[in-house]
């Protein structure tokens, strides 16, 4: 199973504030979300054939040449799907030579597959988000910098998943440049979360990102970057 991702926005609705400490680390969550998905693999729990666990394992374990082997002999449709998994599964590993290799074959920064659940889920199709997100949620900067490279988008935004968001309250300042420089609009989300506040009959508060840059001691210079002098008013 694609373990659930930390919705900003949901965070936003129980604490009524942006600036509120994420209540699970990214990076614990990459800890354990690495041992289930590993463990599941290698167990047969997913509701997936043997033969794309062991693909799913061999981009896991860094075996570029398994996995393309692996994937070859998939039917076309099912291949793509599959490579686009993999993508995400290798992103989330830190698999830096396997993430090159995939985008290199043709696999897209931006898609979003299916989940994978496990066998006794009686689980909805619903999309993952892009392998950006997994490579952030585990501090891989050398593979947030490859997917932006090859065309990720760091304005990806969905059901409260905000990339900049989670920068900033916990990636640092270095997670927070990568994606600036790639042309994240601090206004859009600033206006997103106006919007928020609006639904929940609160009043507009300005620059609530650069706020929490400045909460976070992210540094002056990125704090003037992380400012939208636009008003906080819906997109």
């Amino acid at each position: 199973m694609r373990m659930k991702w930390l919705g900003v926005f949901g965070v936003f609705a129980v604490t009524s504030t942006f600036a509120a400490t994420t209540p699970l680390s990214l990076q614990s969550a990459c800890v354990a979300q690495r041992s289930t998905i590993r463990n599941a693999y290698e167990h047969d729990r997913f509701d997936v054939s043997p033969a794309i666990s062991r693909v799913m394992l061999t981009a896991i374990n860094g075996d570029t040449v398994a996995m393309q082997a692996g994937l070859s002999i998939l039917p076309p449709s099912e291949a793509k799907l599959w490579r686009q998994e993999a993508l995400d599964t290798a992103a989330h590993f830190g698999q830096l030579t396997v993430v090159t290799v995939l985008l290199n074959d043709g696999a897209d920064p931006n898609a979003q597959v299916p989940m994978v659940w496990f066998k006794t889920s009686n689980s909805p199709t619903v999309p993952s988000p892009p392998a950006l997100f997994g490579a952030f949620q585990c501090h891989d900067l050398a593979v947030t910098k490859l997917l932006l490279h090859h065309g990720a988008n760091p304005n990806f935004h969905h059901d409260g998943q905000e990339l900049l968001w989670w920068a900033i309250t916990s990636g640092g300042a270095p997670m927070v440049q990568t994606v600036l420089d790639a042309g994240a609009d601090v206004c859009a989300m600033d206006r997103r979360i106006a919007d928020v506040r609006k639904k929940l009959h609160e009043s507009a508060r300005p620059n609530v990102v650069a706020d929490s840059a400045r909460e976070e001691n992210l540094g002056s210079a990125l704090v003037q970057r992380l400012t939208c002098h636009a008003p906080p008013t819906s997109a």
